[in-house]
């Protein structure tokens, strides 16, 4: 059955954000980051020239379809857990939680060239971020103590 919801982006969007809250007992605000963002592109004055979209409970074929969509596409920000050993825990379009190592990561991430920052919003994404390094220009993740690495 075709969904009816309209695209997530337009061919225009230059910073993506995805939000993966997939740990029902242990939510980690993904609408108070996406309102964080959208207050501070407004307070720089640069929310028209930079154009921002956001999907807060997403999943791997939102992912993939709004990359596809956004050629443009600079900036993409995963909101999500994260795991020490396992990696960024994201989810499939059945709601089924899984997680994904920086490897597998790089390999999704590896053909949408046209980013260049890639934010890991979520624990112990230290290992992730270092497989995205060659990849893009800057990689943003976090150590197990939620220090910026």
């Amino acid at each position: 059955m075709a969904s009816s919801r309209p695209p997530l982006v337009d061919s225009q969007a230059r910073v993506l954000f995805v939000g993966f809250d997939t740990v029902a007992h242990k939510p980690i605000g993904v609408q108070a980051e996406i309102d964080a963002i959208e207050a501070e592109l407004a307070a720089a004055n640069v929310s028209g020239s930079l154009p921002f979209h956001a999907e807060p409970q997403g999943d791997t074929d939102t992912l993939h379809n709004a990359l596809l969509a956004a050629p443009r596409a600079e900036v993409l920000h995963f909101s999500a857990h994260g795991h020490s050993v396992n990696g960024i825990v994201l989810e499939d379009a059945e709601g089924r939680a899984f997680s994904v190592s920086g490897e597998r990561l790089a390999t999704l991430l590896g053909r949408f060239r046209n980013l260049r920052l890639v934010v890991l919003a979520a624990c112990h994404q230290r290992a992730q971020a270092d497989a995205l390094c060659d990849l893009f220009d800057c990689v943003v993740g976090t150590d197990g103590r939620g220090r910026l690495v």
